[in-house]
């Protein structure tokens, strides 16, 4: 028997449309009928992995199947990704072209070695077996790989394995997918999002961003402080929240001119009331954005909180009634007029002189 076996393995390449292969056995005392050949070509379209098995076609289910050896040959030239075949020691037994470009290694070099010695890593492929799933499959999102050369890549990694009768592992497919584009690209995005964070945190002023609906997406530390909520807090409620019914209307008024004209920016104050109801006195400066056709999505609002300018503009206007109460009452007339005088040409450089011989006769 082993020597028919030994025979039809010889006879393997001049089936060359063939990559599965069928023959009958006569194994006395044996329920086995014929044996089936599975194979895999390497880029030279030689064999260079095969796996046996038993079958009975009186008893099992089974159904030929055969495959053109050039299509083995064809996807593992052309895969996208690197592609290693190891023996059950870890030795490379094949590499494709993909492989050899991203380790920058050649086919000498790589053949025959251990792929531990190839990535770099000592203890790669004895790790990936202890994640093997029960599709004999493990994979790893992400991970680096050292060259020889002292540069490195990031990678997603996926190991597979074929298994002989006994469970034994026979055989190891790896492949390597090249992510270091794409996380490069990942992490200046991540990077630009930092930056402009540190920015809007970074503004003195409060800093909000409404969707189209006019609810929270983003404050900033200065308009959260302001408003009384933390951003997670606030995410998803209204800025009508935040006003009363006139100062509803006058919101909406301005936001919808920059609804209408899509480079306006408008500028106004309105009262708001915070989170311990107290009220805020706070100017507005709200520019909507917009989709490429044009579509209303949202809109960009600085609030500067104005209560103590209101507060110190009230005072400055409480003391000058009152030191007008103060004059009127002490002062004639006449002293009356001259002050009002002085008032109105006081900023006039031309007038000064003459202020200063009015200021000469007002008493006091």
């Amino acid at each position: 028997t082993y020597e028919y076996i030994h025979n039809q393995l010889e006879l393997i390449d001049k089936r060359e449309k063939y990559s599965n292969i069928v023959f009958p056995i006569n194994i006395e005392q044996s329920n086995y009928s014929h044996i089936l050949l599975n194979y895999i070509y390497n880029t030279e379209e030689n064999v260079f992995v095969g796996k046996s098995q038993l079958i009975n076609f009186q008893t099992n289910d089974f159904i030929y199947s055969t495959t053109n050896k050039s299509l083995y040959g064809a996807l593992f030239r052309n895969s996208l990704d690197a592609i290693f075949i190891l023996n059950n020691r870890g030795n490379i037994i094949s590499i494709n072209e993909k492989a050899l470009k991203l380790l920058r290694i050649n086919s000498d070099e790589a053949l025959a070695s251990s792929f531990n010695d190839v990535v770099n890593d000592n203890s790669l492929l004895e790790s990936l077996n202890k994640d093997l799933d029960d599709k004999n499959v493990a994979i790893v999102d992400e991970i680096t790989i050292s060259r020889e050369d002292n540069t490195s890549f990031v990678c997603e990694l996926s190991l597979s394995v074929i298994r002989d009768e006994e469970g034994v592992i026979d055989t190891y497919i790896v492949s390597i997918k090249d992510i270091s584009k794409r996380k490069r690209a990942e992490n200046e995005v991540l990077q630009e999002r930092r930056n402009y964070e540190q920015l809007l945190e970074s503004i003195i002023d409060g800093f909000v961003i409404l969707d189209k609906y006019g609810h929270f997406v983003f404050i900033n530390d200065n308009a959260s402080k302001m408003l009384g909520y933390s951003l997670y807090e606030i995410l998803g409620m209204s800025i009508h929240d935040f006003l009363d019914n006139k100062n509803k209307s006058k919101f909406d008024k301005y936001l919808e001119k920059c609804k209408i004209d899509t480079s306006s920016r408008q500028d106004f104050d309105v009262l708001l009331m915070n989170r311990d109801s107290n009220q805020i006195h706070s100017n507005i400066s709200i520019k909507s954005f917009f989709s490429k056709n044009e579509t209303y999505l949202g809109s960009f609002i600085i609030l500067k909180d104005i209560t103590q300018f209101k507060k110190t503009e009230e005072d400055k206007k409480r003391i000058e009634s009152q030191l007008y109460d103060y004059l009127v009452n002490k002062l004639s007339g006449r002293e009356v007029e001259l002050l009002q005088y002085i008032a109105l040409v006081y900023f006039w450089p031309e007038k000064k002189r003459q202020i200063a011989k009015i200021m000469d006769v007002v008493p006091g």
